[in-house]
């Protein structure tokens, strides 16, 4: 972390404690930023175990700045303003690397940067609910910020959420959309009723984004000068925004007007596939624009990049014990109850889901909810994964979530499954992966993914070799 770190941190939180007449450092801000993972770490530990006041005045910033921008009650030139407070700590020392730091700043500043405070410490709050997130049955503790929803929700749900939503739709800061993001999953239950909101103002700016990129590709056709590039913080604030967009919107589809969805989102997806360019960003819209039209069925042709994800997801060769290791690995990792047609989370009912004591994998609310997973596929997907794991001699509690991929792979090549083994993994991935939620327009059905397996296998075996067995796909 940044040499006086705790006097840097207090300074700033005594700075930001009241957004109507702040006085940030944007430099010392960024100062704080940790570069590499292990000072991640630390700052996410230092700042989550002692500096809650500072989280808390961060967290209110942004709302306030959010509240602000609503109101229209944004009276000052704020680039001017942060230009100000750079200068004045600049000039509270004469340490040459201080000030060339500061000066830094300044050139920044002048380029861009009109909310740069807002966007350092959405960066620096992020860090810390992303530890939440990962861990999202543990969302709250006594010693550990945040402690209580207040924290997170400072002006309370409903001003949240219109605060985060005017900063999505009018500042353009990339980091704003995670933050979003992890605001919306550590207070999910809060938030669940302003979900629609949150999806309108997504689509609004990722159609601003888009726009925007438009306008430059089209000046950067037009002109006889040389072509100047997108800013990378542009696409990178589109690859956020369609981040955001997944997370909040495909298990809401069921709830979305018809009208909204074909008139404003798949137009907006649709435009935003034109002129994206990062792969995370392509998928992410391009399974939201597939989820759409399989839900509305509107007369609007597929945009020519979800035809390609749809031919890519299902056609794709890769290791078929690497597909194995994933699927089992996700499941491990929900926190939702596995029973037919129930959707507890752990989150919901504040308590630890109860695992499967024979493979480990998936997790159950009630013994009810069990019985049914059993009687209607958990009997079968049990079963197999119990073979596999007793013929690869990985035993169900050894497996977890960290277990090496390349060990588990050697492991099941080493095993030699009978041709009647490989049918039932096959089987049992196809079971499994169709209970994946949200992703029925990647997954489709067991049998079609119990195909795909069976694929990937046969590419990395000698078909030749296994004649019987080359009929099944």
């Amino acid at each position: 972390m940044a040499p006086n770190f705790t006097t840097t941190i207090l300074s700033l939180a005594a700075g930001l404690s009241d957004p109507l007449n702040p006085h940030v450092c944007v430099c010392c801000l960024a100062g704080i930023v940790p570069t590499t993972a292990p000072d991640e770490s630390l700052l996410v530990t230092e700042l989550r175990r002692n500096q809650h006041h500072f989280l808390n005045t961060a967290v209110s910033y942004i709302i306030a700045n959010g509240s602000a921008l609503r109101t229209d009650s944004v009276t000052v030139d704020r680039r001017a303003q942060l230009q100000l407070w750079v200068l004045q700590c600049m000039s509270s020392t004469r340490a040459t690397e201080w000030r060339l730091r500061h000066q830094d700043m300044l050139d920044v500043l002048a380029v861009r940067g009109t909310y740069m405070d807002v966007e350092a410490l959405c960066i620096i709050v992020g860090y810390c609910l992303a530890v939440v997130r990962r861990h999202p049955s543990q969302r709250f503790s006594r010693h550990l910020w945040p402690s209580r929803a207040e924290d997170v929700l400072p002006a309370g749900s409903l001003e949240t959420m219109r605060s985060l939503c005017v900063l999505l739709e009018r500042v353009d800061a990339p980091a704003i959309a995670l933050f979003a993001l992890d605001v919306h999953v550590t207070c999910d239950d809060e938030l669940r009723i302003h979900r629609a909101a949150f999806i309108k103002a997504t689509i609004v700016a990722i159609g601003y984004t888009a726009a925007d990129i438009e306008r430059r590709i089209h000046i950067a056709r037009s002109s006889e000068g040389p072509y100047e590039a997108i800013p990378e913080y542009t696409m990178h604030r589109l690859d956020n925004l369609a981040k955001l967009l997944f997370e909040i919107t495909v298990s809401f589809v069921p709830s979305i007007s018809e009208t909204y969805a074909v008139e404003r989102m798949i137009p907006a997806i649709n435009r935003a596939l034109d002129v994206a360019t990062k792969p995370s960003a392509i998928e992410d819209l391009a399974c939201i624009g597939g989820t759409l039209h399989e839900a509305f069925r509107p007369s609007l042709a597929l945009h020519p990049r979800i035809e390609d994800l749809g031919r890519f997801v299902h056609s794709r060769e890769e290791d078929p014990y690497l597909s194995l290791h994933q699927i089992l690995v996700y499941t491990i990792l929900r926190r939702a109850c596995a029973g037919p047609g129930c959707a507890a989370t752990e989150r919901e009912i504040s308590r630890s889901l109860s695992m499967c004591g024979r493979c480990r994998i998936v997790r159950y609310c009630s013994q009810t909810c069990q019985k049914k997973h059993w009687r209607t596929s958990h009997k079968f997907t049990c079963n197999s994964v119990c073979m596999l794991f007793n013929a690869t001699g990985i035993s169900s509690s050894q497996f977890s979530v960290t277990f090496p991929v390349g060990e588990f792979t050697a492991a099941c090549r080493a095993a030699r499954f009978s041709e009647e083994d490989i049918l039932t993994l096959a089987r049992a991935f196809g079971l499994i992966s169709v209970e994946v939620p949200n992703m029925r327009f990647l997954h489709g059905t067991a049998e079609a993914w119990e195909a795909i397996w069976l694929r990937q296998f046969f590419a990395t075996e000698d078909v030749n070799e296994e004649p019987e067995m080359s009929g099944v796909v």
